[in-house]
């Protein structure tokens, strides 16, 4: 019985110090996870802030960018109108000028026919 009991006491301790081992080495992998989630925590956090700042600049950038894009749209519109204008005022012109040349024409035949009549009653004077 003496024996039995040692052998049971020898087995037992062999089980205790298996189950510490694994107990031990279970709790070393559970740290070790643990440091690797806590790192990977952290590298999360540092890209969340580096996102945020990144986030940040973009709205100012795009603020600027509106406020750039609106001055631009204002001076479209103005170069808008001012080109209609020009247009109408090159139409106009052109319909002045296109009168003038045409009371010019009219004037000249005019003109002819006076010199004409001119030539025509020097020449009976003449003869």
């Amino acid at each position: 019985m003496i024996d039995q009991w040692r052998n049971f006491k020898e087995e037992a301790n062999q089980k205790y110090e298996q189950y510490s081992k694994r107990i031990n080495q279970a709790e070393m992998k559970n740290q070790e996870n643990n440091r690797e989630l806590i790192s990977e925590c952290e590298k999360q956090r540092e890209e969340t802030e580096a996102m945020r700042n990144e986030r940040q600049n973009s709205k100012i950038e795009m603020h600027k960018l509106q406020v750039k894009l609106d001055g631009y749209m204002r001076d479209y519109e103005r170069y808008f109108s001012e080109n209609k204008r020009l247009r109408e005022l090159v139409n106009t012109i052109r319909d002045e000028k296109d009168t003038a040349i045409s009371e010019l024409n009219r004037l000249k035949v005019i003109y002819h026919d006076r010199v004409n009549e001119l030539n025509d009653e020097c020449n009976i004077k003449i003869a």
